[in-house]
Parts: C-alpha cells; sequence; structure tokens
C-alpha cells in the first residue's frame, strides 16, 4: 500500500493540473451530453455519433450529479489510483523487493514523456484511455506470468474502453504467446480467448459502426482528412518531428540491449516479446508511410489505425522495467555499480519531476486551455489574466442566453462548452469519429474559419455571416480580440455598457434590415 500511494503521489505531481485537461474538454462534454440531451443541445460534435459507450456508462453518469470540474477531479483519482496498483503489481511480478516498483514507475513516466515520438501518452487527464491501460498493465503482469487465459480476458475489457489500445495490445500478446511459450492450445484457452473478444464487443460495434452506410467516396475523404489534415502528428511517420524519433531510436537500442542480456529470464522474455511485437507494428506503419507516398486514399485508409501508439508506451515501459531489474541484478555483484546506477535513475527521475513542476508554475492554466492557446511570449500573470477574462465572458453567456443558444467561436480554443455550457457549431479539437460527421465537420472549418489573413470568420462581411448564421443556425458569435481588430456590425451584448474593444466580446446575429 506504501508503495502504491508513493507512485500516486508522484502521478499527482506529474498531471495534478487544474481540470480540465488536454482531452477532458472533449471526452467529458461528450459524456455529460450522452447523459442529458438538452445540455448544449445543437452542439455539432456533441450530436455526432458516440464512439466510446463504456466509458460514458462507467464514468460519464457522474455528470448528472457533479460539475463537469468535480468528475474530471473523480475520474482523475480513480485512474491514478488504478494505474499506480496495477504499475505496483506488474513490477513486483518481475522485480521483488521494497520500493523498486516506485522507482520503476518514474523511470516509466519520465521516459513516456522525454522519449515518445507519436505524442502517446499514460498518465494525464480522465477519458478511455486511461482506464484502458490499466487493464493493459495487469494483463501484462498475467502475460509476464504466463497466465494466458487471463491476459485475453484483460485485454478484452481493455478494448471495449478504448478499441485500439485494447486491439494493437491483443495482437502484441498473441506474437508474444507464439515466440516465447509451448504455444498449446487448449480448450480452455480458446474459450478464454473467445470470451475476451465477447467483451471487446461493447468497444468494436460502435467504432465498427461509424462507417457503416457511407458511400465510398465519403469514408475515403474522411480518411484523408483524419490522417493527412488533422491528425498527421500522431499518425503520419514523416510528419514526426526528427528528434523525437531519434530519441525513441535510442530508447529501442537501449531496450534490445536489455532485453538480449535478460533473455534467460523468461518473464522479461515473455514482456520483450510483447515489446517486439509493438515495435514491429510501429515498422509495418513506417513502410505504409513510405510505400504509399502517390497513394493518399490508400495510405489515409490504413494509417488511420495509429500504428504507433503502442510503441510509444511499451519502449519506456520495457526500459524502465528492464533497467532497474538490470541495476539490482549488477548490485548483487558488485554492490556499488549497482547502488551507482539506482542512484542515477533515481536522480534523473527527480530531475524530469521538478522540470514538469516548474512547468506547471510557469503556466498554471488547465491543459486544454495551454494547448491551443500556448502565449509563450506573454508572462505567466498575463496568461492568466487572459484565462480569467475568458472565463468571465463565458460565465457571462452561460448566465444572460437561452439554453438553446448557439454560438461561433474562436478557433483556437477547445473550452467554451466547458465554461459557457452553451452548443458551438464547430470546434477544431473536437473532430467526429463518424466518417459523415468528420467530412461535415471539415466543410465547416473551411466555411466558417476560413484562410484569409486574419484566419477567422470576423474577415467576412456582415452580409456572408448573416447567411452562415442562417445556414448553420447560431445566434451569437463569440469573438477573440487576441486575434483580431475588426468590429462586427451587429449588436455588441458582451461586454455591456462598453463601447471600447474587449479581449472577449459577444455579438447578437441581427437579420438583414429591410428597405432600399
Amino acid at each position: 500500500m506504501i508503495e502504491i500511494g508513493l507512485i500516486f503521489a508522484f502521478i499527482f505531481a506529474i498531471a495534478g493540473t487544474p481540470p480540465p485537461d488536454v482531452n477532458e474538454s472533449h471526452y467529458l462534454a461528450k459524456a455529460k451530453h450522452y447523459w442529458n440531451p438538452a445540455w448544449c443541445r445543437g452542439d455539432f460534435f456533441l450530436e455526432s455519433a458516440d464512439a466510446h459507450l463504456v466509458f460514458y456508462w462507467t464514468v460519464g453518469w457522474l455528470t448528472r450529479f457533479l460539475s463537469l470540474d468535480a468528475v474530471a477531479w473523480v475520474g482523475r483519482v480513480l485512474t491514478w489510483l488504478l494505474l499506480a496498483w496495477s504499475w505496483q503489481r506488474l513490477s513486483s511480478a518481475l522485480l521483488r523487493g521494497r520500493l523498486y516498483s516506485v522507482l520503476t514507475a518514474g523511470l516509466f513516466v519520465t521516459l513516456l514523456d522525454r522519449a515518445q515520438m507519436a505524442g502517446e501518452w499514460v498518465v494525464g487527464g480522465v477519458e478511455a484511455k486511461g482506464f484502458a491501460y490499466v487493464l493493459v498493465l495487469v494483463a501484462l503482469r498475467a502475460l509476464a506470468l504466463g497466465q494466458w487465459n487471463r491476459v485475453w480476458l484483460l485485454l478484452g475489457t481493455a478494448s471495449a474502453f478504448h478499441v485500439l489500445v485494447g486491439g494493437w495490445s491483443v495482437l502484441a500478446a498473441l506474437f508474444a504467446w507464439l515466440v516465447c511459450s509451448d504455444r498449446k492450445l487448449t480448450l480452455r484457452f480458446c474459450a478464454c480467448l473467445a470470451a475476451g473478444f465477447v467483451l471487446a464487443l461493447p468497444g468494436l460495434l460502435p467504432s465498427a459502426t461509424l462507417t457503416w452506410g457511407t458511400e465510398g467516396e465519403v469514408a475515403h475523404q474522411a480518411a484523408r482528412i483524419y490522417v493527412f489534415q488533422r491528425l498527421g502528428h500522431h499518425l503520419v511517420f514523416h510528419r514526426l518531428l526528427h528528434h523525437l524519433v531519434l530519441r525513441s531510436l535510442c530508447l529501442a537500442v537501449v531496450w534490445l540491449v536489455l532485453s538480449a542480456w535478460q533473455f534467460r529470464d523468461l518473464r522479461c522474455r515473455r514482456l520483450s516479446g510483447f515489446i517486439a511485437a509493438a515495435v514491429l507494428i510501429a515498422l509495418i506503419g513506417i513502410m505504409i508511410d513510405v510505400a504509399l507516398p502517390h497513394q493518399p486514399t490508400l495510405a489515409a485508409s490504413l494509417l488511420r489505425f495509429y500504428w504507433f501508439r503502442l510503441v510509444d508506451v511499451a519502449l519506456p515501459l520495457g526500459v524502465s522495467l528492464l533497467s532497474v531489474i538490470a541495476c539490482v541484478r549488477i548490485g548483487a555483484w558488485r554492490m556499488i555499480p549497482g547502488r551507482l546506477s539506482l542512484a542515477a535513475i533515481a536522480v534523473l527521475v527527480v530531475i524530469h519531476t521538478i522540470d514538469v513542476v516548474r512547468r506547471h508554475q510557469a503556466d498554471p492554466r488547465p491543459g486544454a486551455v495551454a494547448q491551443l492557446a500556448p502565449y509563450s511570449y506573454i508572462s505567466p500573470e498575463r496568461r492568466m489574466s487572459r484565462l480569467e477574462l475568458w472565463k468571465d465572458a463565458c460565465r457571462w453567456i452561460r448566465e444572460n442566453t437561452p439554453e438553446g443558444s448557439v454560438f461561433l467561436t474562436p478557433r483556437y480554443q477547445q473550452t467554451f462548452k466547458w465554461y459557457a455550457s452553451r452548443a458551438e457549431i464547430v470546434n477544431y479539437k473536437d473532430v467526429p469519429q463518424d466518417a459523415k460527421g468528420l467530412v461535415e465537420w471539415w466543410h465547416r472549418m473551411e466555411e466558417l474559419h476560413p484562410r484569409t489573413s486574419e484566419g477567422n470568420i470576423i474577415s467576412l462581411a456582415s452580409l456572408d455571416l448573416r447567411a452562415l448564421a442562417e445556414k448553420y443556425h447560431f445566434q451569437y458569435v463569440l469573438v477573440d480580440r487576441n486575434r483580431t481588430l475588426r468590429r462586427l456590425p451587429f449588436p455588441k451584448v458582451f461586454p455591456p455598457d462598453t463601447p471600447a474593444v474587449s479581449l472577449y466580446e459577444v455579438y447578437k446575429i441581427t437579420p438583414q434590415p429591410s428597405g432600399p
């Protein structure tokens, strides 16, 4: 229990920023609307297809009784406690000894932050992926111990929460079973494998229906938008930052050395088989990207499955566990080198933790705010001042506009629904998961946030704005004066009784005047 508490405290220090975090404004708003369709009725994203039903049923129902901030903290604490417990169980299965699991957890989170190449994470805000990784960690413990029947049941449940996290893990575990076991197909083994598939159906079926009944061209267009226009920084290898790829490559070399050195340990070998499969999956993703530069439709249809997601987690996981095991075994032969190497790992974790805490102090805004509005060129005090002004504008909207109101909001924000509890017509962060919704999202972004010199809707003439309001049924425009100083020819309702330009302003769309 002490080790679990220490791991939880470490996770809290790393990820305990104010809500909403990067994806919490996306997941929890969808979950709240799922349980209360009247909340933000008319919001384009919230009324699109639901892809994470298990998360909505296990966590989302809390939004009926608690505020979004409270649900975020409840979900975070639950996820972090489960992550701490599952990691301690995995680490202790490979390495017995007091506090070693705390050290391996610290190194895992450090490497995950410093050596991933495609933006994957495990420790963060509450969303379906966090619970899926809890189950993956428990499954990896069973895998290391050779308890294969449990592996399939756990990974099937992980797939129900997040089909890609669980699905890729199932394939990696199957590879580990093929290369690191006696490969006996017993009746019980097959039954557990089938049961795992049944457990995964609540995640598989909603994902499969996202393209059902969609014309081929629409599905292909949606895949191209998803892969090349919106999420290329996660999905397309040649768009990944070179220094991140280099760091991940170095981590792979370290893992190869450690796994070769400890090949005789059957538990470590099984774990390395899982990691080797993750590396092979990533290599296939790289080959798809390299082999299809002139076939974007085919490339998009294949690359949309996040080929680099598992390797971003598996390599830090393997290196963190195998390196500490190596240091302990070195210490059994020569005490001083072993202790010095463990101390070096501890110092590395402490330095990383101090750096993360300092970053949070320098920018204490929620992750969802800081992600799309970094403002690194202004002081922390001014950043917080702008956040308070944003929250004031959203609070006024929540208290002074009808509940059914729909807003055209600034392009570079993702917390309007969180703070204002009002619908918005389109949002850059909130991408629908179904093919038709994704294509419609792209059309709306192109039309409502045109690529002009000012990069926003305010650059359009008033008649165009009225026509778009009639087409998309929005009644208000929320203007971010950080992006433009141009005024709108409509009544300004916020801030009230203030003729001067304010940082955030709300305009009400009025009908076109009649007459000549």
